[in-house]
């Protein structure tokens, strides 16, 4: 199993901190990012495998997901990286996503 560590030197990495989860690991009990925090970490790394991981958190999480919240934080990241654009791509993943996985209430 692959392992990401974060050393949590960014305001946002702190906070996501906050929000996790604790999971044991074969007796180690590690701190499991939210949903939310996750994706927005694959969003600005943007690898090919991430897009492809966003895209599956989307489907099986679905509506519970709190898009604001990612687009917030996803916003902030982008404009230290200057490339605010991305955020465009994300939101076309999540449309995607949204027309052909969830269902209208």
């Amino acid at each position: 199993m692959d392992l990401d560590l974060s050393l949590a030197w960014l305001p946002f990495e702190r906070e996501a901190l906050t929000r996790a989860t604790a999971f044991d690991f074969e007796g180690i009990m590690l701190p499991v990012a939210a949903v939310e925090d996750l994706i927005v970490l694959k969003a600005v790394a943007w690898r090919l495998g991430d897009r492809s991981d966003i895209e599956r958190l989307l489907i099986r999480h679905g509506r519970n997901v709190d898009l604001e919240r990612i687009r917030r934080a996803l916003g902030q990241l982008l404009n230290m990286l200057e490339e605010p654009e991305r955020m465009a791509e994300f939101d076309r993943l999540v449309a995607a996503v949204s027309a052909t996985y969830w269902q209208p209430n």
